[in-house]
């Protein structure tokens, strides 16, 4: 970087002098009736004047050769950043392409039964479900039951054999008993007995 400062510094410097030169020529012509030592001044200005001219030629050439280089320099950089950069792209690419390989398992469409498709679900959720068939949306009672247990259904059910109670969401049933999941109580509104999934009722009150 300094000698290229330098070597701009010198080729002003040459400019410079050139141009003084011209105009210290032009000045001594610009005179009438020259005598010898005037005469000789713009021999010798002319001579430097020459010399000047052969130096900033030489500098001019220089200074060619040396962007001729520098050009051919960037151009090979750019071609590198440019080879560095798709390179780059190019790997970027190949890891994105390899991961999703890695995520994706490929399927046969054969294998996707009903069976095939629940026991997946049950594998990858075996935790979830044991989670959700421990909340209850009743409270479960022990073998007998008081006769103070009141409790509301839930949803609509209507009778699968003789013996059932048929329900209508809303419905109070007094407990009768409770065994399992079948309870045995008595529908408040008409005082009809039956047998009714424990599933179904929630807990209201005592009465």
């Amino acid at each position: 970087m300094e000698k290229g400062k330098k070597f701009v510094g010198n080729r002003h410097k040459l400019l410079k002098q050139k141009k003084h030169l011209k105009l210290a020529i032009e000045k001594i012509k610009a005179k009438k009736g020259l005598d010898v030592s005037e005469h000789r001044g713009i021999y010798e200005n002319n001579l430097k004047l020459d010399e000047v001219n052969n130096k900033l030629e030489t500098f001019d050439m220089i200074l060619a050769s040396d962007l001729q280089h520098l050009e051919d320099k960037v151009k090979e950089i750019g071609n590198m950043l440019s080879l560095t950069i798709l390179f780059s792209q190019l790997r970027i690419q190949y890891l994105l392409y390899t991961s999703a390989e890695n995520i994706i398992t490929p399927q046969n469409a054969s294998d996707l039964g009903k069976e095939a498709i629940t026991d997946c679900f049950i594998r990858a959720h075996a935790q979830c479900l044991s989670r959700v068939k421990r909340i209850r949306l009743v409270q479960y009672m022990g073998q007998t039951a008081g006769n103070n247990q009141l409790y509301q259904a839930l949803y609509d059910f209507e009778p699968q054999k003789s013996g059932d109670l048929s329900l209508v969401a809303g419905d109070l049933i007094k407990l009768i008993s409770a065994e399992g999941n079948w309870w045995k109580g008595l529908r408040i509104k008409d005082g009809v007995v039956g047998n009714f999934p424990s599933n179904y009722v929630f807990k209201k009150s005592i009465i």
